[in-house]
């Protein structure tokens, strides 16, 4: 029953124009907010909940998602936004084993992802426009995974894993031009991978512990890497 006054509350708020929030908890439990318009905002929260899962799926443009999930175990959390100039945000705080997932289809679009003592987390950003950003910050958890895959040209990736061990980072960026790639980790059997084609494209890796390992592969012309290991 709660999923189904949700869903009312959306369609309601939806017919006005007015943002959407959304509140669930407990075990189990589904949230989706589905907006079609222009300059839409909205955002779910789940806290001290397992096995939920709370989606947001917006098209057209200008659009804003979030979603914040505190204590929580095994819940899913995707935003997928089909415009331009869209604004995601996924926030974690004292879990694990959760999913999170972003994927963005235009230009100029922005996702965050901020996880705090976060265990066995699983995140993935994608995007497959130009001119993009991306940033995931994972600290004071372990075995975490992180990865960011973008198309085309002028995108810029930004990860971090702070406090952390046994973690890992992947940045994929293919088939365009002055791409940027940054990530930093500072803990103990970490990695990361980089991967980028097409040409003048960066990548900044730098690690702080010990038995890390960092691999940048570049395909094309014009590139730059740097990788720094204390």
């Amino acid at each position: 029953m709660k999923v189904k006054s949700i869903s009312l509350a959306v369609t309601a708020a939806l017919a006005l124009g007015f943002s959407i929030g959304a509140v669930a908890g407990t075990q189990n439990e589904t949230a989706t907010i589905n907006q079609s318009g222009v300059a839409q905002s909205a955002s779910i929260d789940q806290n001290n909940s397992a096995n939920d899962v709370a989606t947001i799926n917006q098209s057209n443009f200008r659009n804003d998602a979030s979603i914040n999930e505190k204590n929580t175990g095994s819940n899913t959390a995707a935003v997928t936004q089909q415009g331009q100039k869209d604004d995601a945000s996924i926030k974690t705080t004292g879990g694990g084993y959760n999913w999170t997932s972003v994927y963005q289809g235009g230009n100029h679009d922005d996702a965050t992802v901020k996880q705090t003592n976060e265990i066995a987390d699983t995140t993935k950003v994608t995007q497959t426009g130009d001119y993009n950003s991306a940033s995931i910050q994972q600290s004071g958890g372990h075995n975490n995974y992180a990865t960011v895959t973008q198309s085309y040209g002028g995108n810029t990736a930004d990860l971090a894993q702070e406090e952390a061990y046994s973690s890992s980072t992947t940045i994929g960026q293919g088939g365009g031009f002055a791409n940027y790639a940054s990530t930093t980790q500072s803990g103990t059997n970490e990695s990361i991978s980089v991967s980028q084609n097409g040409y003048f494209n960066t990548a900044f890796v730098s690690q702080n512990g010990s038995n890390d390992h960092a691999t940048v592969s570049q395909q094309g012309s014009g590139h730059y890497a740097s990788i720094t290991q204390h």
